[in-house]
């Protein structure tokens, strides 16, 4: 018998002879996969497996009626938070030192005059996709300053 690719995983497995138009291999993951289809399809067009799902689910909660409950409660906020605010006093009364801060925070005296500049880009391995490090050069400044 010729091997055949799992449906789920794509690697290649000898079908078991008794197993006709098998279609996935016996790893557990593809097994779990394979089942969860049957399932589903079995939910979608038999009714009397749906409802009996549904029964047995049903009776499931029936028994274990603290189950859904924890995960419902509200969670306790800590000391430290009101309305959706952390307190940070310490960071409230220190002053950031320079080259410190968010990146858009407002510069009270801008850094860049009007000019002409070279930008060099410097061949840095940086972990963002979107950043460059580049090395900046006047070549001339306007006249107004």
């Amino acid at each position: 018998m010729l091997n055949k690719h799992c449906k789920v995983c794509n690697a290649l497995f000898k079908p078991c002879p008794q197993v006709e138009n098998q279609t996935y291999c016996s790893k557990p993951e593809c097994q779990k996969a394979r089942k969860r289809m049957w399932q589903k399809n079995k939910r979608e067009t038999d009714l009397s497996y749906r409802e009996n799902q549904y029964a047995a689910h049903r009776a499931w909660l029936n028994r274990n009626p603290e189950y859904v409950r924890p995960s419902r409660k509200p969670k306790k906020k800590p000391d430290n938070v009101i309305q959706g605010t952390v307190l940070q006093p310490e960071l409230n009364t220190t002053i950031p030192c320079e080259g410190c801060g968010k990146m858009d925070l407002l510069i009270k005296e801008n850094l860049f005059r009007t000019g002409l500049y070279h930008l060099k880009f410097l061949n840095d391995e940086t972990k963002k996709m979107d950043a460059w490090i580049v090395e900046i050069t006047v070549i001339s400044k306007c006249c107004n300053r």
